[in-house]
């Protein structure tokens, strides 16, 4: 009796350390070159170059500061960042954080690569590795008609649109589909898998977001069998995923 009271005691006195540990924790606002804030001097976003995103936890909002690369932080500034072993969530704020990190520098790359994607271009030249290395490229649809889907994981309407587009692959068998995204296999496959996406998948491969046309994702390209651009959509509905499949039971036809 007396040592099960002892215990119950233990466990509530590490119950209420554990409670107050936690109360001592720090939600952060903001993030600037690798540290985390709650207030920062309303002159840095001033600073020129300085643009602002948003990623959320939790419910709130984190705001992204990001500058050019030759802004530095005043030693005053960082003296007042959150230690990461304050930070609340600290590992799944951080990996929020990076995931939109890489999402605006491949945006950024995509705006100074920009190549407009017009409908009677000839689809460009290309190589992209799937999950297993493997190099894919024009010669491996020549001749078929190949419709390609860019995403990435971050991306709602992506992952909305997977089961409608895996139905193609049946319903299309002599149709080559490709998706491809920027992400590592390690990145997107978890989220391919649990939606079941069925096309030959691409990684780690930034060229096509140059085709963009600065619209946004998800986008879906049909190519003909002479390798002529024929159709393009950026983002997804029941109106453009129609007139996807209209594109391509045209140029089969042809």
């Amino acid at each position: 009796m007396k040592k099960n009271l002892l215990l119950t005691a233990v466990l509530m006195l590490l119950s209420c350390l554990t409670a107050l540990s936690a109360d001592e924790l720090i939600e952060p606002k903001y993030y600037i070159n690798g540290l985390y804030f709650t207030d920062v001097p309303k002159d840095i976003l001033k600073e020129p170059g300085c643009s602002m995103s948003f990623t959320r936890h939790d419910g709130k909002s984190l705001c992204i500061l990001r500058f050019p690369a030759s802004f530095n932080l005043s030693e005053d500034v960082i003296a007042t960042a959150i230690p990461a072993d304050k930070i609340k969530d600290f590992d799944i704020i951080d990996k929020k954080i990076k995931r939109s990190l890489a999402f605006w520098e491949i945006m950024d790359y995509a705006e100074q690569h920009a190549r407009r994607l017009k409908v009677g271009d000839k689809f460009p030249d290309f190589k992209a590795p799937d999950k297993d290395g493997v190099e894919i490229s024009n010669k491996d649809f020549e001749g078929k008609v190949m419709v390609l889907n860019l995403w990435y994981t971050g991306c709602g309407p992506c992952r909305k649109e997977m089961p409608e587009l895996s139905t193609w692959t049946g319903r299309f068998p002599d149709v080559k589909f490709y998706s491809s995204t920027w992400e590592t296999p390690d990145v997107a496959l978890p989220v391919l898998e649990k939606h079941g996406f069925n096309w030959h998948h691409l990684f780690a491969d930034k060229q096509f977001v140059c085709w963009l046309n600065g619209l946004g994702f998800p986008m879906t390209i049909v190519v003909d069998k002479k390798g002529t651009v024929r159709h393009f959509t950026n983002g997804t509905n029941a109106e453009k995923l129609a007139s996807i499949i209209e594109a391509i039971e045209t140029c089969r036809a042809e």
